[in-house]
């Protein structure tokens, strides 16, 4: 299963960044380099204010969820599940009330543009529902659902490239691109809605319904679980913050121009993970859920 699950999510990875190579080529030509490097821009001063996202809800749900599956705990996962979505929106809605208050400001102080603010705004507004998606697509990996997931992933970029390249070719502006991000989270959000409740009943274990999750995710208390989550996020976040770092340091320094051909050669250079994320991907899961089941043999 291991294997067949690393092939499957392998045919995925590159499905999905042979869809991303064709709309970041069409997109930046359309665009230009200039318009592109200010959406380039939003988007990293957008990821800069993540830093203080400190939920760590991704890893949290991701190791405790499959290891709770590998015990055959419904509780657990479904606690899990919830804390994940709890801590993932109320940290999404922070980051976006923080730069609705401070962004253009930031933006116009280290840019000389606020517009670059205003498209940043709009993208933390789009972020609590692309953290639903991740959460609920995760709980899929957890439980080893990976044609499944590897589906929605694909799905996931051919949606966003069929709306970048759409929204370019009708307004050829950066404001474009920022649109059609929101509509994407909204879309997916509701692709990924309808994929869970259907499969959340097939397989071994039965992931918990949305009703429920919605409930708990309200009522859950953050105790049992902020500190693994806190602790992981702290070293991600500060890892995750170089490229955008540079990034603003080049728009600030060498103009939107130049921010455009850097961020578009740090997005080819990330490109390059395709060939082993599969194999980490199928870890994360794999791992969990047999110390979960306490088969350290098969763990070894």
């Amino acid at each position: 299963k291991f294997v067949r699950d690393t092939l499957i999510l392998q045919i995925g990875k590159i499905s999905v960044t042979a869809l991303s190579l064709i709309s970041t080529i069409l997109v930046t030509r359309v665009l230009g380099p200039q318009q592109y490097g200010l959406y380039a821009l939003a988007d990293n001063l957008f990821v800069l204010f993540t830093i203080i996202d400190i939920s760590g809800s991704t890893a949290s749900t991701n190791t405790r969820m499959a290891r709770a599956i590998g015990a055959n705990d419904a509780v657990e996962a479904a606690n899990v599940l919830a804390y994940g979505l709890q801590s993932s929106i109320v940290m999404r809605l922070i980051i976006a009330l923080l730069l609705l208050l401070i962004g253009p400001a930031f933006a116009h102080a280290t840019q000389g543009n606020a517009t670059i603010g205003a498209m940043a705004v709009v993208l933390a507004i789009a972020s609590p529902l692309d953290v639903i998606y991740a959460q609920l697509l995760l709980a899929l990996q957890a439980r080893r659902s990976m044609t499944a997931a590897s589906a929605m992933q694909t799905t996931n970029q051919l949606v966003l490239t069929v709306l970048m390249i759409g929204a370019v070719l009708v307004v050829p502006q950066a404001e474009s691109l920022v649109v059609a991000r929101l509509l994407y989270s909204i879309i997916t959000l509701a692709i990924i809605l309808i994929v869970y409740t259907r499969l959340r009943t097939r397989g071994s274990f039965i992931l918990p319904r949305l009703s429920m999750l919605a409930g708990r995710a309200i009522s859950q208390s953050p105790r049992p679980y902020w500190r693994f989550g806190v602790a992981n996020a702290i070293d991600k976040n500060i890892s995750n913050q170089f490229v955008s770092l540079i990034i603003q340091l080049v728009g600030a320094f060498g103009g939107s121009l130049a921010a455009g051909y850097f961020g578009l050669a740090m997005r080819g250079v990330a490109q390059v993970t395709v060939l082993g994320v599969a194999v980490l991907e199928n870890l994360n899961s794999a791992i969990p859920q047999a110390i979960g089941r306490g088969d350290y043999f098969n763990l070894r």
